[in-house]
């Protein structure tokens, strides 16, 4: 509770840790009262030598600090007072010594007076406030006056001359009201910092026009002029839009809800400053401004390659008011070839009572442009060492080392992963560091960030309410925050999908889109009872908040499509396998999602336009909200059925439009029933056997959950070290999915280390081969990454294959610690001439061994019989 007030009490440097421990703590009041009473003595003290120093010991005293008819103006002939002789008091005189002097006699006679703050457990938080209208006669400027209560005690006060000349009562009255107002905010702010959360503030003002004004928004319109000298009057400036200043550095403009200051380098727009929860900045003040709340896009031309850091050249205030304030930088192209052919947009928002800053960047490909290729867009914010406490999920969590522990440490098989030991923080043991540990994919990446140390510690969180404008729909995965520290968002990258996945727009092409807006949102803990625990739940229920809000409302971009200019789609997805059911089956917890017209799988590379996905429920209805007006694909995939549904006809959708498709069946690809399989057909190598990794490679933040296996480090080489001399032999009926089938299908290391390609055996028995049948052979991939499949039925291993892939595969999913990529689909039509009765052999080799990182993680295996 130290430095509570506005006006410093002084308190006990042993406080308690909150308001109910404190009224509960004897000891503590009893100091409190010595203080208060030590404070009363040393007001007397003060007022005698004061009246002594002055000559006014033997004054008369007088009832009222000033007369009530005194008018003091500029005086211009009167007398001239030494002010040396008054300096270091509260007598800084000009020329109205006489009026002065009226002060020390009304202290002579109330120096035993003083405020009382009497034990309570009332906490009702309110405020009065007043105007002397054009009290000042030299300017004509009003007075603001206001007081603060919180329960019976007055906390903050202030009698202060308004910066700006009010036209009316009204407006002096609304002026010292939203100055009160202001306080009262800062005020529950800190009780908030306490424990204390408090809603509706009420504010006493005795001007019936100033009321209607601030209760009545039909008003605003009106005083618009008021509400910049509001403006003006709390920043103490003049200006026409924002709080614009200049530092050595760069000009810059600043964002202020009485929450949160933002400061933005102009016209760069370059976040370089968060203010918040008593933090001078909450981005590292060490680094180059344009290198702590930064995007940047990789692209390349015909001619060029380039990374833009998106400095913008323009500037302007796009909306200012009681509610919101919104800044554009923005840059046009010129036609200079060593630039991106983009015009770009960038935008923050900041809203009344909201305890952070929204961002958005819209992208403008005109036609007139030639043609270009985008590798990456990302947005990334660089903290100070300060926030040393990572969250991901709610299993991923951790103290971090710092950056300078990953300069110092061991490179491993790759520059992003290290191995230290000798951390910053003696506490921490040797770990392996390595930033794709934290990928996510977009549905689970909607909120991560950090949190920083100290009493009360405060958390920087990136916030997305929709996965609308990723590229490659929800599952793509992409990093998150990690070692630095850093936060980041990357919308677009080849991570998890392979180089040749790029946003190509070619030349002539209109192409427009809209990224984000995200949320940088900030909280501070209220107790220090494990804060972060506090903190994180915190940033999931304002995650919520924002999906309950999405799509937003407040964005001024013509291009944001706004939720009168969306439709829906709805139906239900019902799933047809004769060999299952003869009825038709929900499609329980399927996906569905509209994107952009193509083929089966498109989306999964798809990266121009916006998608939108929703997840079924148990009997497979769904309804997909916010899609903006266009043409669709209708694309749907079950867990537990193989492949995915594309819907026959293209949808198109209006605004306004509530769509029901009613019905939809989905066949998964079946020729005739299940002879055997492994694995569950999810997209992923979840289910699959992952080893525990070597000790010495062990990240402890992934060993509080078994689901997090396959993110530790060097998993790729644990193959060897379980199958040393032979590949994996798998025996359907014997073996255990779960446990003898290896996640990854990787090279195995010979006695010299060499790699050399693994050959996987499946054993199968089968009863009644008809060799004029037509068997098939399913195997649906969770990702590959530079491999080569070959498939032999009952024939040696080095023999020529019966079936082969070609080259697939770049997603890199192995060496990122991924557990899944791309999806690949494959069917082979297996003659019965190639199996046997009684025990089968099945040869799968990975047959490209030029990296350890090179292989498969299968998804699904199937056999099926001729089709009944």
């Amino acid at each position: 509770m130290r430095n509570f007030c506005a006006f410093n009490a002084f308190l006990s440097t042993l406080e308690p840790r909150n308001h109910k421990e404190a009224l509960e703590d004897s000891d503590w009041i009893i100091d409190m009262q010595e203080e208060l009473k030590e404070f009363e003595r040393n007001q007397q003290k003060y007022v005698k030598e004061l009246l002594k120093k002055y000559n006014l010991d033997t004054a008369k005293i007088n009832h009222t600090p000033m007369g009530t008819n005194s008018r003091l103006d500029e005086d211009p002939l009167g007398t001239c007072v030494d002010q040396t002789k008054y300096r270091g008091s509260n007598l800084i005189l000009k020329s109205h010594l006489t009026a002065v002097k009226r002060i020390p006699r009304y202290l002579k006679g109330t120096d035993d007076l003083s405020l009382f703050y009497p034990r309570s457990d009332t906490f009702d938080l309110y405020g009065f406030a007043d105007a002397d209208y054009a009290r000042d006669l030299v300017n004509r400027k009003s007075t603001s006056r206001m007081v603060q209560f919180l329960g019976s005690c007055l906390v903050s006060w202030s009698s202060k001359k308004q910066n700006t000349v009010a036209l009316s009562t009204a407006e002096a009255e609304y002026v010292a009201a939203a100055a009160c107002c202001s306080q009262l905010l800062w005020i529950k702010q800190h009780l908030r910092d306490l424990g204390i959360v408090l809603e509706c503030v009420p504010i006493y003002c005795d001007n019936t026009s100033a009321i209607f004004i601030s209760k009545d928004p039909v008003h605003h319109s009106r005083v618009k002029h008021i509400h910049r000298k509001i403006r003006e009057d709390a920043i103490g400036t003049r200006n026409d839009k924002a709080k614009l200043s200049s530092s050595s550095w760069n000009p810059k403009v600043v964002m202020d809800n009485g929450i949160v200051q933002v400061t933005i380098a102009i016209p760069g727009g370059h976040v370089a400053e968060i203010q918040y929860g008593g933090m001078k900045n909450v981005l590292d003040s060490s680094r180059k401004v344009n290198s702590r709340g930064y995007w940047n896009i990789f692209w390349t031309t015909e001619d060029t390659k380039g990374e833009d850091w998106l400095h913008m050249e323009n500037f302007k205030v796009i909306t200012e008011d009681d509610d919101k304030v919104e800044l554009s930088f923005s840059t046009q192209w010129s036609g200079d070839q060593n630039s991106i052919p983009i015009n770009i947009d960038k935008r923050f928002v900041m809203l009344r009572g909201s305890s952070g800053l929204y961002n958005y960047v819209v992208l403008d490909h005109d036609q007139s442009f030639p043609a270009t290729t985008l590798s990456q867009i990302r947005v990334a914010y660089k903290l100070p060492n300060k926030f040393n406490y990572m969250a991901i999920s709610d299993d991923i969590q951790k103290f971090m080392p710092m950056e300078q522990d990953y300069k110092n440490g061991q490179p491993l098989a790759y520059r992003e992963a290290i191995i230290w030991t000798n951390s910053s923080d003696p506490t921490m043991k040797t770990a392996v560091e390595d930033k794709y540990q934290y990928s996510q994919d977009m549905k689970d990446q909607q909120v991560h960030g950090w949190i920083s140390s100290g009493e009360f510690p405060v958390g920087f969180w990136l916030i997305k309410a929709s996965t609308e404008f990723y590229s490659a729909g929800p599952f793509k995965q992409e990093l998150t925050s990690h070692m630095g520290p850093v936060s980041l968002i990357d919308f677009f990258s080849g991570h998890y999908a392979g180089q040749n996945f790029l946003l190509s727009v070619q030349d002539r092409e209109r192409w427009q889109k809209v990224i984000g807006p995200y949320f940088v949102y900030l909280n501070k803990a209220s107790t220090s009872n494990d804060p972060y625990a506090q903190l994180w739940s915190d940033a999931k229920q304002q995650l919520q908040k924002e999906i309950e809000k999405w799509p937003y409302d407040f964005p001024s971009s013509e291009i944001y499509a706004k939720v009168h200019q969306r439709g829906s789609v709805g139906g239900q997805l019902l799933i047809r396998d004769r060999y299952l059911s003869n009825e038709l089956i929900p499609a329980s917890s399927a996906w569905v999602g509209l994107t952009a017209p193509g083929e089966q799988g498109s989306w999964q590379t798809e990266t121009k336009g916006y998608q939108f996905w929703t997840k079924a429920d148990n009997d497979g209805n769904f309804i997909i909200k916010g899609v903006h007006e266009g043409e669709y694909s209708l694309f749907a995939w079950v867990p537990g059925f193989l492949g995915e549904h594309k819907h026959n006809s293209n949808i198109f959708v209006h605004p306004g439009d509530q769509i029901n498709m009613n019905e939809i069946v989905y066949e998964p690809p079946r020729n005739g029933p299940t002879l055997w399989e492994i694995g569950i057909p999810d997209r992923t190598a979840a289910e699959f056997f992952v080893p525990d990794p070597s000790p010495e490679y062990i990240n402890p933040a992934l060993l509080s959950n078994e689901k997090n296996k396959y993110r530790q480090y060097g998993l790729w080489d644990r193959y060897t070290d379980l199958y040393p001399d032979n590949d994996l032999v798998y025996t359907v009926g014997v073996s255990n999915s779960t446990k003898d089938w290896f996640f990854a299908h990787v090279p195995r290391r010979t006695e010299n280390k060499n790699l050399q390609p693994a050959t996987w055996q499946i054993q199968f028995p089968l009863n009644n081969v008809n060799p004029y049948g037509s068997y098939t052979l399913r195997i649906s991939l969770a990702s590959a990454s530079a491999a080569q499949l070959r498939v032999r039925f009952n024939v040696n291993p080095t023999s020529r294959p019966h079936f082969t892939t070609s080259k697939i595969g770049l997603d890199n999913a192995i060496a990122r610690h991924g557990i899944h990529g791309l999806y690949w689909q494959f069917s082979f039509d297996v003659s019965g001439t190639l199996l046997q009765n009684g025990m089968n052999t099945l040869y799968l080799t990975q047959s490209i061994a030029s990296s350890p990182f090179c292989g498969v993680m299968y998804d699904y295996l199937r056999l099926e019989g001729p089709s009944s």
